[in-house]
């Protein structure tokens, strides 16, 4: 067995990017059923504009 180390940021990058993926897959599964209108996915902008935003 080998022990490779990695530094934290590719973690948390990794995981940054993976629910990015999730989302599209999300937002695709809504317009293939007939959804036109994708309510906010984005946290970090729904915090900062919050409601007023969607």
């Amino acid at each position: 067995m080998v022990n490779v180390t990695r530094p934290r940021f590719e973690y948390i990058l990794h995981v940054m990017n993976h629910s990015t993926y999730h989302r599209g897959q999300i937002i695709t599964i809504g317009r293939n059923v007939g959804l036109t209108d994708a309510p906010m996915t984005d946290f970090n902008i729904n915090n900062f504009f919050g409601k007023s935003a969607t």
